[in-house]
């Protein structure tokens, strides 16, 4: 998948042609994640949005409550149950992928968060500091679960 402009390309990965599919976001689109079973995807932009789309037909599924802040991590779960959505002012969002609804939200006002990744019991994300610095945090799964 290749993010520009205000629009997502997906490409074959055997021989590198658009697939006639396009997946319009109102800005630049920055992250992509795909679910396991390779049918779902999920895109975030500079228009504030999360949104989880069909890639067979292009259809969005779902658009997640817009957010106040640019996207610039995305994570799932194990289970993929739970989307985790870092921004560039640090906040940090979960989300039930299923309902859409936001499960927590954790404010990071010392930096925007760079990475984010889950492990079986929990998440680790790193942010960016203020004074640049480099910061790994985590969060244990019982602060999520619903």
């Amino acid at each position: 998948a290749i993010g520009y402009g205000d629009s997502c390309k997906l490409l074959s990965t055997k021989d590198w042609r658009e697939l006639k599919l396009s997946l319009d976001h109102r800005n630049t689109v920055n992250q992509i994640l795909w679910l396991n079973s390779g049918d779902t995807l999920i895109t975030g932009g500079h228009d504030l949005r999360i949104r989880i789309w069909d890639q067979g037909t292009g259809r969005m599924l779902r658009e997640l409550a817009p957010i106040d802040e640019r996207p610039r991590a995305l994570a799932l779960s194990p289970d993929q149950s739970t989307l985790a959505v870092g921004t560039e002012a640090g906040t940090l969002t979960l989300w039930d992928i299923e309902t859409g609804q936001p499960l927590m939200e954790q404010q990071n006002p010392s930096g925007e968060i760079l990475s984010l990744g889950f492990a079986d019991d929990h998440l680790d994300y790193i942010l960016k500091t203020n004074r640049s610095e480099l910061v790994r945090r985590s969060l244990k799964a019982p602060q999520w679960e619903s």
